[in-house]
């Protein structure tokens, strides 16, 4: 058992199960050091069923806690984590279920279980990056795979793009020229109302060409008092979205292409 990796692992859990007590113990009498994880919500604990193909029909929402420990059980088990003890028990009265005597492997092996619905959304991602290089939109930086916060679906998180770069993006979707247009010269800055413009052009072209709809959408201006420069954040698309506009613009032509 390698102790050191336990609050890296311990950490990791903590991401994924948020709103969860993950805590690092050590028996009194010197045992095994492990990890617990109290206070399961009951989407934290579907999650876990319906991570593990081998009991589909266990993830029923409706389902009681004692039957929710049971499914959790088995599919624990089906995965390979026979080790580890679930339990339930009182907290904030109501009656909460918890992960005891985890080590070092049934952690990692946790890790996989939880981030296993997430591998389609890294897909997307890949595919998203493969076309945003395509049309050197380099500006954009690494999209972050996740969970929506409220629904825990998964999502992508593409971050924030510069002015110019959500124009060209917004251009690669059909929108046209708008009222302001941009100043290529290097050393201009575009901010209002070009960034309000450019971010609309942008909402509606998405929509219009592949029913893709930037739900958290917002428009950064320039920051006098931090230097930052105006940006655009283009937020969490769903995974079935982000495949639509990655297709859409690995077929796009480059702007060579288009010119000649």
């Amino acid at each position: 058992m390698h102790h050191d990796d336990l609050p890296r692992l311990a950490t990791r859990l903590g991401l994924h199960l948020r709103a969860c007590a993950v805590e690092i113990e050590t028996p009194d009498d010197g045992g095994t050091t492990t990890i617990s994880i109290r206070h399961l919500r009951r989407q934290h604990v579907l999650e876990l069923i319906q991570s593990e193909p081998a009991t589909p029909a266990a993830a029923d929402e409706d389902r009681d806690v004692p039957d929710l420990a049971d499914a959790l059980r088995n599919s624990l088990v089906a995965a390979g984590l026979s080790n580890v003890a679930v339990e339930h028990h009182d907290f904030a009265g109501e009656t909460k279920l918890q992960l005891l005597n985890i080590d070092r492997a049934d952690a990692d092996a946790l890790i996989r279980l939880l981030q296993r619905p997430l591998e389609p959304a890294r897909r997307a991602a890949d595919a998203w990056n493969a076309a945003i290089a395509k049309h050197g939109l380099d500006d954009l930086r690494t999209p972050r795979v996740g969970r929506q916060e409220f629904t825990r679906v998964p999502v992508v998180d593409l971050g924030e793009a510069s002015i110019n770069t959500a124009d060209r993006l917004a251009r690669l979707l059909g929108a046209r020229d708008g009222a302001h247009p941009l100043d290529p010269a290097p050393d201009h800055t575009a901010d209002w109302p070009e960034i309000e413009e450019t971010t609309e052009r942008l909402c509606a072209a998405s929509r219009q060409t592949l029913g893709v709809v930037f739900v958290d959408v917002y428009a950064h201006p320039y920051c006098q008092r931090c230097g930052g420069l105006p940006a655009i954040r283009l937020g969490e698309l769903p995974v079935e979205e982000l495949k639509r506009l990655a297709d859409h613009l690995h077929n796009a032509p480059l702007p060579s292409s288009i010119d000649t």
